[in-house]
């Protein structure tokens, strides 16, 4: 097909074209479900002990939720829809039912995992050094920083990537340029990326 007749296009978890944020979602967590679906087994396998459940967890179902996390647009609704899949599952994996209750906080501690926001926050930027440390005059690279002409539409401004970056930086007290001398060392970068956390950011 030509490029004028293609209306969307799914590539893995993401929407382009006609496509739109809320279908993109729908895409995500329906991925996430069929990979649940297809090792539910083994979460109720009472021999199998929850760190060896949650080492297949990380890489049969994470992978996929996650793949190209780096570049999404996330709102708060997004962050909540993921984060509630995110624990149900590792309810699954301590078999955790009701009438049983355990806070989300001791889920993550008992299972060594990180909130969905600070997984997130951490392979974007995690991505964003790779891509400063680019040669000058990449597309990729040039595309984090560049605004495009023109005025916005009238209204409150909706939640974009480069905003979400923006606030991160903000709220970090650094700027574009800050971070582009950090990314140059891979250590310092890497140690700058661990101690993120998802304090106060919706993605």
């Amino acid at each position: 097909r030509s490029y004028q007749s293609i209306h969307q296009s799914k590539m893995t978890i993401s929407v382009v074209g006609n496509g739109n944020k809320e279908k993109r979602i729908k895409i995500v967590l329906h991925l996430f479900v069929s990979s649940c679906i297809k090792i539910s087994f083994i979460f109720a396998i009472y021999v199998c002990l929850h760190e060896q459940k949650t080492s297949i967890y990380n890489s049969c179902v994470l992978s996929t939720l996650l793949y190209g996390s780096e570049c999404w647009r996330m709102t708060e609704q997004d962050m909540s829809r993921l984060s509630t899949f995110h624990t149900t599952c590792l309810r699954k994996i301590l078999r955790v039912y009701w009438p049983t209750t355990i806070s989300n906080q001791e889920l993550l501690a008992r299972c060594q995992q990180e909130n969905m926001g600070t997984i997130i926050r951490r392979r974007r930027w995690r991505w964003i050094g790779h891509v400063m440390r680019m040669e000058t005059g990449s597309d990729t690279k040039t595309a984090l920083r560049w605004t495009p002409e023109g005025r916005r539409k009238r209204g409150r401004p909706k939640t974009t990537w480069r905003r979400t970056i923006e606030q991160e930086l903000k709220e970090m007290n650094h700027s574009w340029n800050t971070i582009q001398r950090k990314a140059m060392n891979r250590e310092e970068w890497c140690t700058f990326v661990a101690a993120l956390n998802a304090k106060g950011v919706t993605g």
